[in-house]
């Protein structure tokens, strides 16, 4: 369903001369955020740690995606409407890059060393077409607008969850 959302805004913008452009984004994270299961699931563990709740990992939790906070990706949609006649009808990928990648399992242990407790973790099979690596590759964007994520995910994880300590 997602690529096939690409292509109709692509086309909806070709043949309707608009300035359109798709980011494919990865695992967005940060402050805002509440999370659930299925969508913002860096937030949604934080939010079960935060509640001392269990988590059920579909597959063994060896998936690996890369995890992109998001003032990041606030500053490339920043940035491509600053050039949208340099990029207009493009998709991009957009995500925290090699350098913010990290198993499911490796963000509930950073997780279990910030919260300074375990939580209950069950296991489930894995869900039909999970992706076992996920990692964007970012290279048309750099190329493109010379645009790279900028934040580490050790550095930024807190700044999510202080927002969720105070507003949840």
């Amino acid at each position: 369903s997602k690529g096939a959302a690409d292509l109709y805004c692509l086309d909806y913008g070709r043949v309707y001369n608009m300035k359109t452009i798709v980011f494919r984004q990865s695992c967005i994270y940060g402050p805002f955020q509440f999370g659930v299961e299925d969508q913002g699931w860096i937030a949604f563990f934080s939010k079960q740690f935060l509640f001392k709740k269990s988590l059920t990992i579909f597959g063994d939790g060896y998936q690996v995606r890369d995890l992109l906070y998001v003032e990041d990706l606030i500053d490339a949609y920043q940035l491509a409407i600053k050039n949208i006649r340099k990029v207009r009808g493009q998709a991009f990928n957009i995500g925290g890059g090699i350098k913010n990648t990290y198993s499911l399992l490796q963000v509930i242990d950073i997780l279990k060393d910030h919260f300074g407790y375990k939580i209950k973790i069950c296991f489930d099979k894995s869900r039909l077409g999970d992706q076992k690596y996920f990692v964007s590759k970012n290279e048309k964007i750099k190329k493109i607008l010379e645009r790279r994520p900028k934040t580490n995910f050790l550095n930024c994880i807190n700044k999510m969850i202080n927002w969720q300590r105070n507003n949840l």
